[in-house]
């Protein structure tokens, strides 16, 4: 797929509307991140019902995703609200 910018060059032209470029970002950002992609879509689509977001969502469980299951050990845990974070010793904490 085309990026953007190469789209424009493809085209001839300087400058590429805004909804253009939303469009072209939605396939990259489907695979990236889920709830992003529904938020993003919902206004580059015009998602205008409830039935819009349901469908979209049937889409995303039927659509093969790379496995994300696999974490990084240096990748901050996103479950826990502190992660991330130093630890700091406390009382009855060795070390």
């Amino acid at each position: 797929m085309l990026g953007a910018g190469q789209a424009a060059c493809a085209l001839g032209t300087a400058e590429v509307p805004s909804q253009e470029v939303g469009l072209a970002i939605l396939s990259p950002l489907r695979d990236l991140d889920e709830v992003a992609y529904l938020r993003f879509g919902s206004v580059y689509r015009s998602f205008s019902s409830i039935e819009d977001f349901e469908k979209e969502i049937r889409s995303l469980r039927n659509f093969p995703r790379h496995d994300h299951t696999t974490k990084d050990p240096t990748a901050p845990d996103r479950e826990r609200p502190d992660a991330g974070s130093m630890h700091t010793a406390t009382e009855g904490d060795e070390g």
